[in-house]
């Protein structure tokens, strides 16, 4: 104050008075304070997330969960095939059931060898078998060919235990095989792969027919019905064996 009104005069106290004044004054001069507004913090790993990409859910055609649906004329024409196979087996049932009934009212064994073989051909074993009982029922007995159609269809339809069986009664019932016989069940043997024992039913049939038994030698298609099984269970040992007891048996392979 002193140096403002008497110029000159001023001590190092007076000014530094005088800083302090004109200090105060800048300061009450200034604008507000201005409010600082702080950025809140980012989230612990908002980065991370950010950056990272959605999780991919596993879907169920991925998974293997889903199953493609079937289009309905897939649908449809199933069904058709389905009710034209259960048609056609009551059509056969019947056509079965009115042949049994036949047979049992001509009581002709012919007659009962005939739809035995056409049942085995066919593959219907049931039928087959009940023919075959109807023989009895009939005041009929059975022959070698009755045998020998109901051993084809339980071969047929690869029922070889129970073609055994068969077997086993013909011999009881005192009826001796013939060669068809034979070779049914040689193809009954081989088909199932045992072509050990159908080689040796071979043999056998050899035997029986050098030993003056007649109508039981070996033909072509006995042979040939062993060697295409043992073509097709690979078996060249055996094969070399059914070549060896056809030239023994003098029979001449076909083409």
């Amino acid at each position: 104050r002193i140096a403002r009104y008497f110029p000159g005069s001023a001590t190092a106290a007076d000014e530094r008075l005088d800083a302090e004044a004109i200090g105060v004054k800048k300061v009450r001069e200034a604008p507000a304070s201005i409010e600082v507004v702080e950025e809140p913090d980012e989230p612990p790993f908002a980065e991370a997330a950010t950056n990272d990409e959605p999780e991919e859910k596993p879907s169920a055609a991925k998974t293997g969960d889903e199953v493609e649906p079937v289009p309905y004329s897939s649908l449809a024409a199933l069904d058709e095939g389905m009710a034209r196979i259960m048609k056609s087996n009551r059509k056969r049932s019947r056509d079965a059931q009115t042949l049994l009934k036949r047979a049992v009212k001509t009581k002709e064994i012919k007659f009962f060898n005939r739809i035995i073989k056409d049942f085995g051909n066919d593959k219907q074993m049931g039928f087959a078998e009940e023919a075959f009982r109807r023989i009895g029922d009939a005041g009929l007995s059975p022959t070698v060919y009755s045998y020998t159609n109901l051993l084809n269809a339980c071969v047929r339809v690869g029922e070889l235990d129970r073609a055994r069986k068969v077997w086993d009664d013909m011999i009881a019932a005192g009826i001796d095989p013939n060669e068809v016989t034979y070779t049914v069940l040689v193809k009954g043997l081989a088909q199932d792969g045992l072509l050990a024992e159908a080689a040796r039913t071979v043999r056998d049939m050899t035997a029986q027919s050098r030993a003056g038994v007649e109508g039981v030698a070996p033909n072509v298609r006995t042979f040939s019905t062993l060697l295409r099984n043992c073509v097709r269970h690979a078996d060249p040992g055996v094969a070399d064996e059914c070549f060896a007891a056809m030239r023994d048996a003098d029979v001449k392979p076909d083409v």
